[in-house]
C-alpha cells in the first residue's frame, strides 16, 4: 500500500523508485502484486506516466490516511521515547523504597518536573511484564531470568542497637561480647527465598581478621522495617543495612556497634525487561548508578 502511494505521489514508477531507491522494476512488481491480491486494477501504465482507475483514487485515498496515521504513531513513539516526561513504574525492596529512594527520586522530580513515580513496595519480587514494572531494585543476587541486569553499587552492613538496649546491656567492646545479647534477625522464610541477604554475621576487620557469630535471636521477622522498628524498640541487637539507618539518622535512634568490625557488603542492582529503554528510564538509571556509587 505505501509503495503504491508513493507511486500515486511521484506520477511515474520511475519517481517512486528514486524516492524509495528500489528499482522500477521492485516498484512495478509489488503494485502488481497489490493489483492481484485485490482482484482489480488501480493503475493504468504507460511510457511516461500513470492514470489512476476508479478503484485506485479510492484505495489512495483510504491508504494516505493509513500512511499519516502510521506516520503520526511513529512521532508519537520517538516523542515518548525521548522525552523525560510521564510516569516510571518501580520496584524497589522496602527498606530502599521507604527510607533511600526519596532523596533521590527529589533530585529527579526538581529537575525533571513532568516526571511521575509509581512505586511499589516488595521483598518478594515481581514479573515486571506482567505489573508493567520499568526498573525493580533489589539487594543481593537476582533469581535467574530473563531480565536485564544493571549493578547499581553495594550496600553496607553494620551492627545496631538502640541507646536503651546498650544503656540496660551494655555496649560490646570485642566479638566474643555478642554471644551475650540479645539478637533481632530474619526469619527462615527470608533466608530460604533470599528475601532478605542480611542473615549471614560474618564480621572482618581492617586487619583482615574474621569472626562468625552464631546468635540466639529475641526476636524474627522477614520484613526489614519490622526489625528496623524492634530494634528503635530496645529488643536488641541487629544487622542492618548502614544507607536505610543513616536515612534515619535525623530522628537519632540507633548506635552503630562494634564500628571497627564490619558486615560483607551485598550488592545493589537493578532490572529492566529490556535494553533498549526509554530516555526517562535511561535517565533515572544513571541517577540510580550514581547515587548508590557515592553511598
Amino acid at each position: 500500500m505505501a509503495v503504491f502511494c508513493h507511486v500515486v505521489d511521484a506520477g511515474s514508477l520511475t519517481g517512486a523508485a528514486q524516492q524509495l531507491g528500489m528499482s522500477a522494476s521492485a516498484i512495478s512488481q509489488q503494485v502488481t502484486q497489490l493489483e492481484e491480491d485485490l482482484g482489480i486494477s488501480l493503475i493504468y501504465r504507460s511510457t511516461r506516466k500513470i492514470s489512476l482507475s476508479e478503484a485506485g483514487k479510492r484505495y489512495y485515498q483510504h491508504g494516505k490516511r493509513m500512511m499519516n496515521a502510521a506516520e503520526c504513531a511513529n512521532d508519537e513513539i520517538v516523542s515518548a521515547k525521548d522525552s523525560i516526561e510521564g510516569e516510571i513504574r518501580i520496584s524497589a525492596f522496602v527498606g530502599i523504597a521507604a527510607w533511600v529512594l526519596g532523596d533521590l527520586l527529589r533530585a529527579c522530580l526538581d529537575e525533571h518536573p513532568q516526571l511521575k513515580f509509581n512505586i511499589t513496595a516488595t521483598d518478594a519480587g515481581c514479573d515486571l511484564i506482567m505489573q508493567q514494572i520499568d526498573i525493580a531494585i533489589g539487594v543481593g543476587q537476582p533469581q535467574k531470568s530473563d531480565y536485564i541486569y544493571h549493578r547499581l553499587g553495594t550496600m553496607g552492613i553494620g551492627l545496631y542497637a538502640s541507646p536503651s538496649y546498650l544503656e540496660t546491656y551494655g555496649v560490646p567492646k570485642i566479638p566474643d561480647d555478642l554471644n551475650n545479647h540479645h539478637w533481632i534477625g530474619h526469619n527462615e522464610s527470608a533466608e530460604k527465598d533470599n528475601l532478605n541477604p542480611l542473615s549471614d554475621v560474618l564480621l572482618s576487620d581492617s586487619k583482615g581478621k574474621t569472626r562468625l557469630v552464631q546468635p540466639s535471636y529475641r526476636v524474627k521477622s522477614n520484613d526489614l522495617n519490622t526489625l528496623i522498628g524492634q530494634t528503635l524498640a530496645g529488643l536488641g541487637l541487629c544487622a542492618l543495612p548502614e544507607m536505610e539507618v543513616n536515612a534515619l539518622s535525623h530522628r537519632g535512634g540507633l548506635t552503630r556497634v562494634l564500628p571497627d568490625w564490619t558486615i560483607e557488603p551485598r550488592p545493589i542492582y537493578a532490572l529492566t525487561v529490556d535494553r533498549k529503554l526509554p530516555n526517562k528510564v535511561k535517565v533515572l538509571l544513571d541517577a540510580l548508578k550514581q547515587y548508590f556509587e557515592r553511598l
